[in-house]
């Protein structure tokens, strides 16, 4: 044993060292500084003979480093290390503080926290009505599609759309009132269609921090970081240096930011930047000095828990670095370290940590590698999600440090780390479906982030999702006819019925396409029974019973029920007569009734003119009656609301 003298005179040698800590590799450099450790009366301590001295001394100053503000006293620095404890007696030993406990032989698989996972112009009489005839059976008609793009261009001039689809909002205001000759817009429409989509990612941001709509401190800090960590990760940034962010410059970490939140979701965000910094100084400690790799292999945490003196050592630096890590309970990361008995959780939870980065790593090599020419301007499947994934599991991995180290047990405690990671995920999955011009997926992608972020604050969520599917469609096709498919996609759906009976009034272009029967009354030959197949469309003005059943008020326009019924039959549009008007129009008022929500049917009172046209046999033996009349009766029909013109 050597005197204090020889440890003076190194303490003052070391005087000079810089008092940043370093807190790079302290895996391997336990490591290291573990050989020169020996037993003496049942303890460890480090060698005091010079020459050993002289070799672990200045790494062990530059692990540790000094808090004093220039000067580098040891012994001061390490007098409340739970590990590593430096004592002033006659020998001013550097001792280990804890006696050798017992480590548990069981290694545990990765068990990530939380999986979220994850497609016209002029027409003549004839063509008018067999095209809403086609309509009644296939809901196929190019009137419904002006109605919708009225309506589209009068909503995209508003927030959120306004934002979201800034190029369709400024192409729909240039053709401004000639929006009813949409055709030959489409084209325009397409090409900005696609450019939204493309720059979707950038809009959503836009939309959610610059805009500043998110009402909720917590949720707005959460999808700043959020965004920003998605970008980074398409952009290929390493992860340690993500993970460095996270834990110093994302908005979580900015003390006026966390004032600003008040409450449980305040305790939340400091104990999920707390989390971040401490997955930081694992990933710090754990960095390999092999430039082949970034992190050390799950094989070198278990040897040097399997090494009492490099345990020691590893978390007596892991405590002396992490001095600024504070959870909500009013415990920071030392007093949870040092305050533990059994290191098995901590090793598990390194180990999850160094699973996922060597994969992460792995993918990286992949994900950076260039791309064919052909590839260019996409980002393959098979690179970014096992990137992605895996980066989002290392940071679950570390998370895990609150639960299964710290105790952090709150059965609300996770929120943010659900929010924040599950937002990740999804707005990776919209880069991602952005670039492989996959753009149904893009919008079902933005709206599981907006609502996550906005929940009950998102204004004109059902128009953004209804139009932003749109948006979508258009883009994708290829042809006119899948653009006219997207048009009739947004007509009103099957079942939309209930709609009718679940407001409290609506107006609605309506159609009962169905049985009829009941007396007419003709000028010339008088009155006589008929049953037919009726499809008349007007206009109706709904009441709402209960939710559940509805009354109605509806006044024909048309009847085209006998195109319809030869449309069931015949599907060959050059087999029609040539029409008029006049054998068409009926107009007339009924009374209709609803039946339960479940049933999509309707019961009818009322009179009706005409229509004049009552069968098609073929095209060249039409049934025209020129003896104008009136119908008395009743019919029993599906409900088929073509439009919502008002609802409430």
């Amino acid at each position: 044993m050597k005197s204090s003298f020889q440890f003076l005179l190194l303490f003052l040698l070391l005087s000079s060292v810089a008092a940043a800590q370093n807190k790079t590799r302290l895996l391997s450099r336990a490591v290291e500084l573990a050989r020169y450790v020996e037993k003496d009366e049942g303890h460890w301590f480090f060698k005091e003979d010079s020459a050993s001295a002289a070799e672990y001394m200045p790494l062990l100053a530059e692990c540790l480093g000094s808090f004093k503000g220039g000067s580098y006293q040891l012994v001061d620095d390490l007098r409340d290390n739970p590990f590593i404890g430096g004592s002033t007696n006659e020998k001013a030993r550097v001792t280990f503080n804890q006696s050798a406990q017992s480590l548990g032989n069981s290694i545990s698989q990765m068990r990530p926290s939380m999986k979220t996972g994850r497609s016209p112009g002029g027409l003549s009489v004839t063509s008018f009505a067999d095209g809403l005839a086609k309509f009644l059976v296939v809901r196929t008609k190019e009137e419904l599609s002006i109605a919708f793009f009225e309506k589209f261009q009068e909503q995209v001039q508003r927030d959120p759309l306004l934002t979201l689809f800034p190029a369709t909002s400024n192409t729909l205001g240039v053709i401004g009132r000639d929006i009813y000759q949409f055709s030959p817009y489409l084209e325009a429409m397409h090409e900005s269609f696609d450019k939204d989509l493309r720059t979707l990612p950038v809009n959503v941001k836009t939309f959610l921090v610059d805009k500043q709509l998110v009402n909720n401190p917590s949720r707005s800090i959460l999808a700043e970081d959020g965004l920003d960590l998605a970008q980074f990760l398409v952009d290929g940034m390493s992860p340690d240096s993500i993970l460095a962010w996270l834990a110093n410059d994302a908005a979580m970490q900015q003390l006026v930011r966390q004032t600003a939140v008040s409450g449980k979701e305040h305790s939340h965000l400091l104990d999920l930047a707390a989390g971040f910094q401490t997955v930081n100084l694992f990933s710090e400690s754990l960095r390999s000095g092999d430039l082949a790799r970034i992190w050390e292999p799950s094989t070198a945490i278990d040897a040097v828990f399997a090494n009492e003196p490099a345990m020691y050592i590893y978390l007596g630096l892991l405590w002396q670095a992490g001095h600024d890590i504070q959870f909500s309970n009013k415990k920071g990361f030392r007093e949870i370290l040092g305050g533990m008995s059994q290191y098995d959780a901590l090793r598990l939870c390194l180990r999850d940590f160094t699973g996922n980065a060597r994969d992460v790593s792995q993918s990286m090599i992949r994900f950076n590698e260039p791309l064919p020419l052909n590839e260019r301007t996409q980002v393959g499947y098979d690179r970014f999600y096992p990137f992605v994934n895996g980066f989002l599991g290392m940071l679950e991995a570390g998370l895990n440090f609150k639960a299964n180290v710290a105790q952090l047990t709150d059965g609300e405690m996770f929120r943010a780390d659900t929010l924040l990671l599950g937002s990740v995920r999804h707005l990776n999955d919209l880069h991602l479906d952005v670039r492989q011009r996959r753009y149904a997926a893009a919008i079902n992608d933005m709206m599981y982030v907006l609502d996550l972020y906005l929940q009950k604050d998102f204004p004109y969520r059902k128009e953004v999702f209804k139009y932003g599917h749109f948006i979508a469609t258009v883009a994708e096709a290829q042809n006119s006819d899948q653009i006219a498919l997207a048009i009739d996609a947004v007509a009103l759906p099957p079942g939309s019925a209930r709609l009718k009976k679940e407001a409290a009034w609506s107006v609605t272009i309506n159609a009962y396409t169905g049985f009829s029967g009941g007396t007419e009354r003709l000028e010339k030959t008088g009155a006589a029974g008929f049953a037919s197949l009726s499809a008349p469309v007007g206009l109706g003005v709904n009441r709402g019973i209960g939710g559940r059943q509805s009354l109605s008020l509806f006044v024909p326009i048309v009847d085209v029920g006998a195109l319809a019924a030869y449309r069931f039959g015949n599907d060959d549009a050059s087999a029609l007569p040539a029409l008029e008007w006049s054998n068409l129009v009926a107009p007339g008022v009924w009374a209709v009734w609803g039946f339960k929500r479940q049933w999509p049917l309707v019961l009818g009172i009322g009179a009706q003119r005409g229509p004049n046209l009552r069968k098609i046999d073929s095209a060249a033996n039409p049934d025209i009656k020129t003896d104008a009349g009136w119908r008395f009766g009743g019919f029993l029909s599906v409900d088929i609301p073509v439009f919502n013109l008002y609802a409430r």
